[in-house]
Parts: C-alpha cells; sequence; structure tokens
C-alpha cells in the first residue's frame, strides 16, 4: 500500500549532520523535481542517536519551518533489551526529548502515544519494530499526518 506523493529520505544510525547536510537539502531537490505537487510536508522521524540534543534539532526545524511546512514526527518507545541498555537507550529520555520538541511550538505528530496506547513490538534489539507494527505506524502516520 502506497501513497501517491509521498517520498522518502532515511537512513539508519545518522546524526543531526545527516538531517541537516545530506536528508534535507535532498528533499529539496525532489520538490524541485515535482513542480505540479503545489504543497509538501517534511515529516522528520528521527532514530534514538540524539537524545541528549533536543535544543539542536528545535533550533534547526523552527529556522527550516520559516520556509517548509514541518512535521516532527516523535521518536518512538523501545522495548528494555540488553542492547537498549547498553546504549542507555530509555523511554523516559525519549520522552523527555519529545516533550522538548512538542512544546517548543514545532508541528508535533505524537506517533509514540500511539504505540504505546496500540501496543508495539520489536526484533531483537529492542529499537527496531516488527512487521505488523511497522505497518500499523505508518498507517497511523498516514492518518496523523493529513
Amino acid at each position: 500500500d502506497t501513497v501517491d506523493n509521498w517520498f522518502a529520505v532515511a537512513c539508519a544510525g545518522t546524526h543531526f549532520d545527516y538531517l541537516k547536510d545530506i536528508a534535507i537539502p535532498t528533499c529539496v531537490m525532489i520538490e524541485q523535481a515535482h513542480p505540479e505537487i503545489t504543497h509538501w510536508k517534511y515529516l522528520i522521524n528521527l532514530g534514538l542517536t540524539d537524545l541528549d540534543k533536543p535544543k539542536k534539532y528545535i533550533d534547526y526545524l523552527t529556522a527550516l519551518s520559516a520556509s517548509r511546512d514541518v512535521y516532527f514526527v516523535s521518536i518512538n518507545p523501545t522495548s528494555q533489551t540488553y542492547t537498549t541498555k547498553s546504549f542507555g537507550l530509555t523511554n523516559k529520555k525519549i520522552a523527555a526529548f519529545n516533550a522538548a520538541i512538542a512544546a517548543s511550538g514545532i508541528k508535533y505528530i505524537d506517533t509514540y502515544s500511539y504505540l504505546e496506547a496500540a501496543g508495539y513490538k520489536t526484533v531483537e534489539d529492542g529499537f527496531h519494530y516488527d512487521a505488523a507494527t511497522t505497518r500499523a505506524f505508518y498507517q497511523a502516520l498516514k492518518i496523523m499526518a493529513q
């Protein structure tokens, strides 16, 4: 199931510089290649790599919002596993990052709460989702992003 005029720019395990230097410029190039599309929404969905840097993202996304219709999609919950514990990843840290973004005035899509309420399953590492959860996430995101 695909959505017309949805484009994804993604890379696993990246940090702020990827968003700023690669992902957003790539989005702009895609936008320029499709002048027939008159309204663009930039849905920013980060991973777990920069939970200690919400201000950096807030500053950048606030500036980007001046020229683009930007939505921050919450960082989503994890399961406690050896891997998440060894990286110091906790849902408390994720919730704090999300709360900072939500309070900043950046448009915010709360998929974290959706997954907490609906339930989710991760694969062995504790932070990637199984196929059913991934499908449910994208179905919910399509509705929330309208």
